[in-house]
């Protein structure tokens, strides 16, 4: 979810579906009864809801820089217990008619899937750890817009009939991730000198030559 520029700008056209689901599920995963493990599933813990917000920021800025609907957002509880419903979007999407068969399979495999679920609770410690880094602000956006995608499906589907404006629209689309992703690389290059100029000016070969430029500037003086 954060390539997704990347992705776009290569691939004309592309279209994204993104399940979301709340950092506390997905947590859990990270729980473990192993002490020997305990302090690499910490680490990995703060990285999962690092990675968590990055994910969701990710998917936010696409959405706002996107020219045409591109993404459709799909709640994890829509799919385990609305799969009639949520069918429908996906097959409206990506312009394809899916049949019972399609429902039925996937009503099956999301209820299996959720038997097999950990149960496991989350500690006081993760929790606290949770409500401390995770980005709500771009959670609550993502809700609203997976919200907003039942009533109006304008917001993921494109509807055109001329395939020659839609083409166009890709490629301009995708000229512009590409000009986004290159303006950004600039950016980090900027960065990367500013950094070693900076590191340059507090190295010891850089005083010396201070030290002897000004040496060299009094001697000039006399």
């Amino acid at each position: 979810m954060r390539r997704m520029e990347s992705v776009a700008g290569n691939n004309p056209g592309a279209r994204f579906i993104i399940m979301y689901r709340p950092i506390e599920e997905i947590a859990e995963s990270w729980e473990t009864k192993d002490a020997d493990e305990h302090q690499r599933r910490s680490n990995g813990f703060a990285r999962a809801v690092k990675t968590w917000n990055r994910s969701l920021q990710g998917t936010r800025r696409f959405i706002r820089g996107s020219l045409v609907p591109r993404v459709l957002l799909i709640s994890y509880h829509d799919f385990l217990y609305r799969t009639e419903t949520v069918v429908p979007l996906i097959s409206g999407f990506l312009g394809l008619e899916f049949d019972e068969s399609v429902t039925a399979d996937l009503s099956d495999r999301a209820l299996q899937y959720e038997e097999v679920m950990s149960r496991e609770t989350l500690g006081r410690k993760k929790r606290s750890l949770i409500e401390k880094h995770a980005n709500r602000a771009a959670e609550a956006w993502i809700l609203d817009r997976i919200e907003k995608q039942w009533k109006e499906p304008g917001l993921y589907t494109q509807k055109t009939s001329k395939a020659a404006l839609v083409a166009s629209l890709d490629e301009t689309e995708a000229r512009s991730w590409r000009l986004q992703q290159k303006v950004k690389e600039l950016e980090r290059d900027r960065k990367r000198r500013s950094r070693r100029f900076k590191q340059l000016q507090s190295s010891r070969s850089w005083k010396l030559l201070n030290t002897i430029s000004s040496i060299w500037a009094r001697l000039a003086g006399r």
